[in-house]
């Protein structure tokens, strides 16, 4: 995460332009929908976590972590975006998978 760069611009409720959470492009846009889906709060939580994650695995378990916590305060919304891109960033076969997320 650049922390020089610009800070997340909210107007009328959505995010203004891309930020730079990750150099992967695809983990960045996957963090810029979570922003954009569940709100302000999430670009906290995925700005902490980008400041912490520096491998795929510590990706995946911070987005579970994030789901837990939200899930824990009521966030039953923001806990299932969290969950789904954990889920995105987990191999098939994974066996920690949570059982909610398979079909």
């Amino acid at each position: 995460m650049n922390l020089d760069g610009p800070a997340l611009d909210w107007q009328a409720g959505t995010l203004t332009e891309d930020y730079a959470f990750s150099p992967d492009r695809h983990l960045n846009a996957l963090c810029n929908r979570l922003v954009r889906q569940i709100g302000p709060r999430a670009a906290d939580e995925v700005a902490t976590l980008a400041m912490l994650a520096v491998t795929p695995r510590g990706w995946t378990e911070g987005f579970l972590g994030l789901a837990a916590t939200a899930r824990e305060t009521g966030r039953e919304f923001a806990a299932g975006c969290y969950d789904r891109a954990a889920e995105s960033l987990m191999e098939p076969a994974v066996p920690q998978r949570p059982t909610a997320l398979t079909v």
